[in-house]
């Protein structure tokens, strides 16, 4: 049988009726996998995108039923051509099929997590699942996702899928795994399931997809659709770069030391830089409260690299230089401060928050800023000032900042 279709229906066949034992269960896998391109000696195939879309969910489901009966008598060629239905071994010849594979595992495995399953998950299987999925987000992250569903033919509802499964996995593996923990199952979440770890790696390998997407001029809309959904998570959190230990998932911590390094390459790299407009054409269309977050994110992880205190007042002619850097990335990340402009409101609305306490974090934020809109022209210069100095002289916010300063003086000193 060489017809992928028809092998991956003869084995979704089988599945429902019965195999007789462990011999015939590896053999039918193995035969099915040598037909579609992922077999040890069979000839990578190409067009096969379609039918992996259509036919191999039911086969993944069909695999997941078997478990509990097969999975314990498995040797480990047999385990490696069960997994290879779900997560295949990375390789460059396999890689688009093996990508299509991996995005209808997503699926398949994560609507197993729900609480009323289409198929319903057999204890047994639990374990399998969670690993599958552990393996799928360190081989499979939200970059392979994107080439599976925008290469020869494009699926942008797939895509869509990818994205929202692929950011939602954390917290339904969690509440998967609660549940099933009140009745009784002493497994646990894998460690790169944890939202920390599963998003740190998931927004490196987003950076990554970004850069190779900017070498290449390819439209952005899809990309900035899955920094609209970190948005909504809230991983655009102003929470110090420097809490390393803190169990809360954030994006630039991850994000910035890549995305300085390709936009900074080396000397003597062979690697170009982003291009110029890449990253304002990418950001400035998010959403207004994504966009302000963004910003306010990104103007405190980048004073978080500061250290301060300066013992010097900002002179035009004494620039500090680790100060002139950071407003040079602002300049690269969300463009220039055009009076008026989206990232121009945002960079006023993040200096205005109240969301930052630490006044040393806060004083570098004012000088990174002051320096973003010193690279504008005299005008954005002048605008930029009169927008803080009428915001700081409301009789608002003198009221309340007076009540946040008499705050953080008091309390820190009455509450032992």
């Amino acid at each position: 049988m060489d017809d992928p279709a028809e092998a991956l229906k003869g084995l979704r066949d089988s599945l429902r009726s019965a195999i007789g034992d462990a011999d015939e269960y590896t053999f039918q896998l193995s035969s099915v996998l040598d037909v579609i391109g992922l077999g040890p000696m069979s000839a990578p195939s190409s067009g096969n995108d379609r039918t992996i879309q259509r036919f191999l969910p039911s086969v993944q489901q069909g695999l997941l039923s078997t478990i509990p009966t097969f999975l314990p008598a498995l040797d480990q060629r047999g385990r490696k051509l069960l997994d290879s239905f779900f997560c295949p071994t990375p390789s460059a010849s396999t890689a688009p099929l093996a990508r299509q594979v991996a995005l209808a595992a997503y699926l398949t495995l994560t609507a197993a997590l729900a609480p009323a399953p289409p198929t319903p998950l057999p204890m047994e299987a639990r374990e399998f699942v969670l690993d599958t999925l552990a393996s799928l987000a360190q081989a499979y992250s939200i970059d392979a996702l994107y080439w599976a569903t925008h290469g020869r033919d494009p699926t942008p509802l797939l895509w869509e899928d990818g994205v929202r499964v692929s950011t939602s996995l954390p917290s339904k593996v969690a509440n998967a795994v609660g549940r099933w923990k009140e009745g009784g199952w002493a497994g646990d979440v894998p460690a790169v399931l944890v939202p920390r770890a599963y998003f740190d790696n998931y927004v490196r390998r987003l950076e990554g997809l970004l850069y190779e997407v900017s070498q290449n001029s390819l439209d952005l809309a899809s990309l900035r659709e899955v920094l609209e959904k970190l948005g909504r998570l809230g991983l655009f959190s102003i929470a110090p770069a420097t809490e390393i230990d803190t169990p809360t998932p954030s994006f630039f911590p991850a994000f910035l030391p890549s995305a300085l390094e390709h936009l900074h390459p080396p000397p003597g790299s062979p690697l170009p830089p982003y291009p110029d407009s890449f990253f304002p054409d990418l950001l400035l269309p998010l959403s207004d409260a994504n966009l302000k977050a963004f910003v306010a994110g990104l103007l405190v992880h980048l004073a978080s690299r500061i250290s301060p205190p300066f013992t010097t007042p900002m002179a035009a002619d004494r620039p500090i230089e680790s100060v002139k850097r950071a407003a040079l990335v602002m300049n690269q990340i969300i463009g220039k401060p055009d009076t008026g402009s989206d990232a121009w409101r945002a960079v006023v609305d993040a200096l205005l928050s109240k969301s930052v306490s630490a006044e040393g974090t806060m004083d570098v934020m004012r000088r990174i800023a002051a320096a973003w809109a010193g690279s504008g022209s005299t005008a954005a210069k002048h605008a930029f000032l009169d927008a803080i100095l009428e915001a700081w002289c409301d009789p608002k916010h003198i009221k309340y900042a007076s009540y946040a300063a008499q705050y953080s003086e008091f309390f820190p000193s009455h509450l032992d």
